[in-house]
């Protein structure tokens, strides 16, 4: 009795448990991540990996997408975000403010932050930034199943923000979105639960 008592209870635990990621996959899938109109003094950039020659297809969506959101006045300047990775003579901002500055960009609209690892520290790095700038208001750019998480650490910080996310992207098929964002919501559920115990080792930008 005991033991199909038990198994019974495990199940109905992982049936739960399988409920909650499948209800967090959906949210992630979902996230509204078009805003009409919207309005700030800056737009984030959230960090990827980069390469010597420049910001890889996924950094390079994002970056673009700011410029479109900087072209078209909705933001003032434009924050790029990611430190310096060993092996690395640029810090990923800096390779990101160079890529933006050859599409037309002025320098002095696109600010750098160098010293983040992760997505936290991409918007912990940034307000410390942004206040010398007196910048308050922030849209932030990223890959559209990445901004649920990052939205929420986001609001955890008071950062006055909306989501917009990149119209293209390098995660198109079916199947890799699908992994992404089962990844996602693995990290997302680990951030409302540990905090960034166990977020903090992980930026999907370079993931």
């Amino acid at each position: 009795m005991t033991y199909r008592f038990l198994g019974r209870l495990s199940l109905l635990i992982f049936l739960l448990i399988m409920l909650i990621y499948s209800a967090v996959v959906w949210c992630i899938w979902h996230y509204d991540t078009k805003p009409i109109n919207p309005r700030a003094d800056a737009a984030v950039v959230l960090g990827a990996s980069t390469t010597p020659s420049g910001p890889s297809l996924v950094y390079r969506a994002r970056i673009d997408h700011a410029i479109d959101l900087y072209r078209q006045g909705a933001v003032n300047s434009i924050i790029l975000t990611g430190g310096m990775i060993k092996g690395q003579a640029s810090s990923d901002a800096k390779i990101a403010q160079r890529y933006a500055s050859s599409a037309g960009v002025p320098i002095d609209d696109l600010l750098i932050e160098e010293q983040s690892k992760t997505t936290k520290q991409n918007l912990i790095y940034m307000l410390e930034l942004a206040d010398e700038y007196d910048i308050h208001s922030f849209v932030i750019v990223s890959d559209p199943l990445h901004l649920m998480r990052a939205m929420a650490m986001a609001d955890d910080l008071g950062v006055k923000a909306i989501a917009s996310g990149t119209p293209t992207s390098r995660y198109v098929s079916w199947s890799v979105k699908m992994e992404f964002a089962l990844r996602e919501a693995y990290y997302y559920l680990a951030y409302q639960i540990f905090g960034s115990v166990l977020s903090s080792s992980s930026n999907i930008s370079n993931a």
